[in-house]
């Protein structure tokens, strides 16, 4: 794909991967509160 020929295209992937990746960082900091809540049940 050219970004200059398809910008609201290239726009709506740059904006997907910015959410993807808030995503996968919420994702772990739920997982590293759940392995610390397990380390804690021990």
């Amino acid at each position: 794909l050219n970004a200059e020929e398809l910008p609201e295209e290239q726009e709506g992937y740059e904006k997907e991967k910015a959410e993807e990746s808030n995503w996968q960082i919420e994702n772990k900091l739920e997982k590293d509160i759940n392995e610390e809540y397990d380390d804690d049940r021990d």
